[in-house]
């Protein structure tokens, strides 16, 4: 497995500068080309790159997608990364710290103002039970759409060990249900206090 690895990074460091400066117009085949030796590491590891710059440098999330048995992988993966100068490599889909954000896969689209909640806590993990506007459980593609959601509204690593129970439900009008952009508060608040509010 070492071998797989370093083989990612000596690959990606012959083609850095080919992806950092034709992904905008050419990103199918280099989405393609990445996924293609991640697999080689592990066939679930998935990866995103924002077009975004900062200081020069796009950002490269290597990501478990939310599997924790591979969050180890991904660690290890990331903190063999050489330094790059147009790169920031970085493990688990980071909070995106917006005010809203759209996620669709395959024609469903949710965004913040779709999803409410209410929380109970148990041991270190905060259960959910999730309210999506236009759920349809005979519908798997609205799980998986919430959960990129929630990744990207608490961040990967703590959507996967933070969050115990998900239990989803059509959305109902009650004034105890709480938007989806309160549970990074939640979080932060019951990890400070060691989760010792109930």
């Amino acid at each position: 497995m070492n071998e797989d690895l370093m083989f990612f990074w000596e690959w990606f460091s012959q083609n850095e500068e080919y992806i950092y400066e034709e992904l905008e117009t050419n990103t199918d085949n280099i989405a393609f080309l990445i996924a293609e030796q991640l697999k080689v590491v592990h066939s679930d590891l998935v990866f995103e790159i924002s077009f975004e710059k900062e200081d020069n440098k796009m950002t490269f999330v290597i990501s478990a997608d939310g599997d924790i048995a591979l969050f180890p992988l991904v660690i290890e993966l990331c903190g063999k990364a050489p330094t790059y100068e147009r790169w920031n490599i970085v493990a688990f889909r980071p909070r995106l710290k917006q005010q809203n954000q759209v996620i669709e896969i395959d024609g469903i689209k949710l965004d913040y103002d779709d999803v409410y909640f209410t929380y109970s806590t148990e041991d270190d993990f905060i259960n959910l039970d999730i309210y999506i506007k236009g759920y349809d459980q005979e519908d798997n593609r609205y799980i998986h759409t919430y959960f990129i959601l929630l990744d990207s509204l608490i961040g990967e690593f703590d959507a996967v060990t933070k969050i115990g129970l998900t239990t989803v439900f059509s959305y109902i009008e009650d004034e105890v249900l709480m938007n989806i952009r309160e549970l990074t508060k939640i979080i932060d608040f019951l990890q400070n206090k060691d989760l010792s509010l109930n």
